[in-house]
């Protein structure tokens, strides 16, 4: 059986989900399902799979000319331990990870959150204000199933998360990109991740949009798509192995009839400027750990197009 040697690693709503999709259709790739957060044991309401070897069932179906095996965990950037479990699982493992302005991050993972039910709160001001409370375990959403997500401040600390990462791996286990260029030239990323992994070019033209935000048309059903029993994850599974696809299709042809695009409002220019404030030491550390120029991300709302959500 085929172990993982590559891990897409986060940040979350910063093209992750995206360069998923676009990498499990190379042929020479084998992704299995994602999100399992696995290594991410300093948050078990995350972790979907927990044993060693009912995780490594999942890339049964790998084969000899998939010339890349990994998958994809949003979380595992933020996790305090993942990296370092991957590191204990696969030493010469190759990460990739896409890193994005903390403001706009933390405001597109609340949305992400509400989309989920793990957040109940609409207004992000509010939700941003109740961090500490939530961290002492009080005005935690009913539905909410890891509670460390709603620590905005702590998901987006790009700087801090990265520098961990560094220590644990060198430049040559490491692909960094910024959502930025995803967003202005995907096939430039997309090509450099390739590369990256020693995988030839499948001369992809069509890089479609992903993991748009969105809201539920009916609650009930998005409260089932996004959190669905243990049960009926198991069998799922279970029924994939026997058949040997890697998907159904039930679940992503019920949130398509159940999703709507949702714009949101920028944030208000005084807020974002507070948590311009906030993330400019984590700013100015992921600066220096990339050695590349942030800058843009600290200029004053007022002064700079807000990012569209």
């Amino acid at each position: 059986m085929k172990r993982p040697h590559f891990f897409l690693i986060g940040a979350p709503k910063s093209g992750t989900t995206a360069l998923y999709e676009y990498l499990r259709e190379h042929p020479k790739i084998f992704l299995c399902e994602k999100d399992l957060n696995f290594f991410s044991e300093d948050i078990p309401g995350m972790r979907r799979v927990r044993a060693e070897d009912e995780y490594l069932e999942l890339f049964a179906g790998a084969r000899d000319e998939h010339r890349a095996v990994g998958e994809a965990s949003s979380l595992y950037l933020f996790s305090s331990v993942a990296a370092q479990r991957i590191r204990e699982f696969a030493p010469n493992a190759k990460l990739i990870a896409l890193l994005r302005n903390p403001i706009d991050l933390a405001y597109s993972f609340h949305g992400q959150l509400l989309y989920s039910g793990e957040e109940d709160v609409e207004d992000f001001e509010k939700a941003w204000a109740l961090q500490d409370e939530r961290r002492a375990g009080r005005s935690i959403p009913r539905r909410c199933t890891a509670p460390e997500q709603l620590q905005y401040r702590e998901i987006a600390a790009l700087g801090t998360q990265i520098q961990r990462l560094t220590t644990l791996f060198p430049a040559t286990q490491l692909s960094l990109h910024l959502h930025d260029d995803l967003v202005r030239d995907p096939g430039v990323v997309y090509e450099a991740v390739l590369a990256f992994l020693g995988v030839p070019s499948d001369n992809r033209t069509e890089f479609p949009r992903v993991n748009v935000a969105k809201s539920h048309r009916n609650d009930a059903v998005g409260a089932f798509t996004e959190q669905p029993p243990a049960l009926i994850r198991k069998t799922v599974r279970l029924v994939k192995k026997i058949l040997r696809i890697e998907e159904l299709g039930i679940m992503s042809r019920l949130r398509a009839v159940n999703d709507a695009e949702r714009k949101r409002p920028p944030l208000d220019p005084a807020f974002r400027n507070q948590l311009r404030d906030v993330f400019r030491p984590e700013i100015n550390l992921l600066s220096s750990v990339l050695d590349r120029d942030l800058s843009h991300w600290l200029k004053p709302a007022q002064n700079r197009e807000e990012s569209k959500q």
